[in-house]
């Protein structure tokens, strides 16, 4: 079974997400694609075990899949915050 740091799965204490400027988005996906990279790289091809308790790709795709929901997360509030963003200062910011 691959070894790999326990660590890897934890969310930093951060800001929440609806407090998060798109600079603070911007940067956690780009940490949150590098470990999707990095657990997919440890997933077996070895076909699923019967049950869930030997399997070692059962906990790396639950991880997986919770850090794919943090960035669905992260990028709708980049959406919405560049459509509050075009909102107040009519799309042109810095033109």
């Amino acid at each position: 079974m691959p070894t790999f740091d326990e660590a890897c799965f934890e969310f930093p204490d951060k800001t929440p997400v609806a407090q998060m400027t798109i600079a603070q988005c911007n940067e956690e996906k780009i940490e949150n694609t590098k470990q999707i990279a990095r657990l997919t790289k440890y997933l077996t091809d070895q076909p699923p075990a019967l049950n869930n308790v030997t399997d070692p790709n059962v906990l790396l795709k639950a991880k997986i899949a919770e850090r794919e929901a943090r960035e669905k997360e992260l990028d709708k509030r980049i959406a919405t915050a560049n459509k509050w963003s075009d909102s107040v200062f009519g799309g042109n910011a810095g033109a």
